[in-house]
């Protein structure tokens, strides 16, 4: 038999134990033999045991007994040509009991001849207590496996990558689950569906993940007996439709996920019955309109991105006022109604990024007074308005990048103090106004990046003052990929990053006296056409 039909049994069980040598112990396995052995770690306070099963005729009489030792001693000894084992790990810091197997190499066909199963090769354990137990690719097993291992009460359940079809009974959590906290079905290609009742043994349950199975439905009254569940996982499944009632009966959520499924509809009230839910992420699924109706509620993250919204209804955020991140990017959004945002005054990251937007329309963030981040990238606006960020006073980082942006003119970006970032990179901007960035500058002495790279800024020697002259506080200027072919002081005294790459700088300037306000600096002018570099030799020995 070779390694590809080792069957890897890992139980990993946290409670005291005595280190021994290896001794034979009793399994249902009738063509095995099983020894188990523990060795003590000291420097980690833990035991590590280990339990090996072999064929009948490759009893421990025909070997010696430094051979049996090099089976506990060396992690290769899942390797041997023998049938599958069991390794125990034990750690006496915590005082739960869980239970691993993996049965990733599991052979049905090479189990069939050994006139095995999964439960025979468990030895007689008297687990009397509390545990967690965790299936890795194992078939799925039904409660008598629970009976074998001798099982109270199991703490939490997880189900990995099991290879059968997997239909959940009514009455599949029997009273050994009555207890059960947390409860994991995932990589499950045979489970499918999920039937009424199914969890009705389980009124204990905390966190429920059925993420990355092949689910396409869920009956209407499937979680109506988890009153105190407070986090819900349906991500990675193919559900393409949820009743209205679905989530009724779930005053105790928080967390609820249902990201990369087959969504393309929202029915009014979904998700009104649930009002301690906190976090709502729809992201990654084929929804094309949002209606009022939809959202209600205490959430403070709501993820809609990687959707097909091109529809948004003006008030459909309207009763979201405890809402601080909104994500809608990567959508097909071309327009937002002036008052949309108009409720969500707790609002503190706001992503719009990869849609279809062309103009902002005037006041669209004016009730959004807490806003931080501002997230706009890879649109089509060609028009901020004239005055986009008025009243937005804690606005700090703010991404435009990848837009189609030609000019930025006064006021444009007045009215926030605490801008810290501004990214306008990848525009068309080829003009700003000398003043644009004069009332922002001296009112905010927390401005210390700019990106204008990549786009079509020609200013040359002519331009008598550069738009940057009140920015004493800016420490990074990053203009890489423009038509510039001319460097102002103002760019460089106090700056510590000036960017410069790809322009059509012939003349470096005069460093005289630049040590003076800022002592380290790098300044990037690869890519120019630069013939002459003046510097003063006394500023460079200072």
């Amino acid at each position: 038999m070779g390694t590809k039909t080792l069957l890897l049994l890992v139980l990993v069980f946290v409670f005291l134990l005595k280190g021994g040598s290896a001794v034979e112990i009793l399994t249902s396995c009738r063509d095995c033999w099983c020894l188990d052995a523990c060795k003590v770690i000291v420097a980690e306070k833990s035991s590590h045991c280990r339990a090996l099963c072999f064929h009948k005729n490759k009893h421990p009489e025909t070997h010696s007994v430094e051979y049996v030792d090099d089976l506990f001693n060396n992690d290769w000894s899942h390797r041997v040509e023998t049938i599958p084992h069991l390794i125990f790990y034990r750690d006496k810091d915590i005082d739960s009991l869980a239970i691993r197997i993996d049965c990733t190499s599991l052979d049905i066909g090479d189990m069939s001849i050994l006139n095995t199963t999964v439960n025979d090769l468990i030895p007689k354990l008297d687990l009397n207590n509390e545990i967690g137990l965790t299936l890795e690719y194992c078939p799925f097993l039904d409660q008598s496996f629970v009976r074998t291992l001798n099982m109270t009460s199991v703490k939490q359940l997880k189900v990995i990558g099991s290879p059968d079809d997997i239909r959940l009974s009514s009455n599949y959590f029997d009273e050994h689950f009555r207890s059960v906290k947390f409860i994991s079905f995932r990589l499950n290609d045979g489970l499918k569906s999920v039937d009424e009742d199914v969890f009705k043994g389980t009124p204990h349950l905390i966190d429920l993940e059925l993420k990355s199975n092949q689910i396409t439905s869920l009956d209407p009254g499937v979680f109506q007996h988890l009153t105190k569940l407070q986090s819900l996982d349906l991500s990675y499944n193919k559900i393409a439709d949820l009743k209205p009632n679905i989530f009724q009966g779930l005053p105790s959520l928080y967390n609820l996920n249902i990201k990369n499924n087959q969504l393309v509809n929202l029915t009014s009230g979904l998700f009104s019955n649930i009002l301690n839910l906190r976090t709502l992420d729809i992201s990654c699924n084929n929804i094309s309109a949002l209606h009022s109706g939809v959202f209600y509620g205490n959430f403070t993250h709501l993820y809609l991105q990687e959707n097909k919204i091109s529809t948004v209804d003006p008030d459909v955020f309207r009763h979201l006022g405890n809402l601080k991140k909104l994500d809608l990017s990567h959508n097909r959004i071309t327009d937002l109604e002036p008052n949309i945002f108009q409720g969500l005054t707790s609002l503190e990251s706001l992503r719009i990024s990869n849609n279809q937007l062309v103009s902002l329309a005037q006041g669209l963030f004016q009730n959004c007074q807490k806003l931080e981040t501002l997230h706009l990238v890879e649109n089509e606006l060609n028009y901020l308005g004239e005055t986009p960020f008025e009243l937005l006073r804690n606005l700090e980082l703010v991404y435009l990048k990848g837009n189609q942006l030609e000019k930025i003119t006064d006021g444009m970006i007045n009215g926030t103090h605490d801008i810290v970032l501004l990214d306008l990179s990848h525009n068309k901007l080829n003009v700003i106004s000398q003043t644009a960035f004069d009332i922002l500058c001296k009112t905010n002495s927390e401005l210390h990046a700019i990106n204008l790279s990549d786009n079509i800024l020609e200013w040359n020697s002519n331009l008598v003052d550069s738009p940057f002259n009140e920015c004493e506080s800016i420490t990074e200027l990053t203009l890489s990929n423009n038509r510039i072919s001319y460097i102002h002081n103002d760019w460089i005294m106090g700056i510590q990053w000036l960017d410069l790459n790809g322009n059509n700088i012939t003349i470096l300037p005069d460093f005289n006296s630049f040590t003076s306000k800022s002592k380290e600096m790098t300044l990037v002018v690869s890519d120019n056409q630069i013939k002459t570099f003046k510097i003063d030799s006394d500023a460079l020995n200072s």
